[in-house]
């Protein structure tokens, strides 16, 4: 009986796949209709249409970022020459500060000498009265 099953399940794997297979066609061809040919046409060139527009968007796009380059260096160069220009204001201003507070201190000293030369009026006027 072992021999029985074993012999049986030998033949099942080793015939099993010869009974699967079909015969080979006698020749190998396509067909094709008028219509499918037409279609596979018309879709071939809504493809190549579709491509050429994608083609046209990146080359725009590819324009667009080139001219924000552009207008991004502009914009740094005017940035740069506006940070030169507030530097040069700040250094006016400076210079203007110190002009100004270099005048009031000449008008302090005015007014001082100012009050010494009447204080001194004073009292030489007062001693010259006193004098008298």
């Amino acid at each position: 009986m072992r021999r029985f099953v074993f012999v049986f399940l030998i033949f099942a794997f080793t015939a099993a796949p010869a009974f699967g297979q079909t015969a080979p066609p006698e020749k190998d061809s396509v067909t094709v209709s008028v219509e499918s040919l037409r279609n596979l046409k018309e879709d071939f060139q809504e493809q190549k249409r579709k491509i050429a527009l994608q083609d046209s968007l990146i080359e725009e796009q590819a324009h667009q970022i080139e001219l924000w380059q552009e207008k991004s260096r502009q914009d740094s160069l005017i940035l740069d020459l506006t940070e030169q220009r507030l530097e040069i204001k700040n250094e006016r201003i400076k210079i203007r500060d110190e002009r100004i507070s270099r005048l009031e201190e000449e008008k302090t000293w005015e007014q001082i000498k100012k009050y010494i030369w009447t204080l001194g009026g004073l009292a030489i006027g007062f001693l010259v009265g006193s004098a008298s």
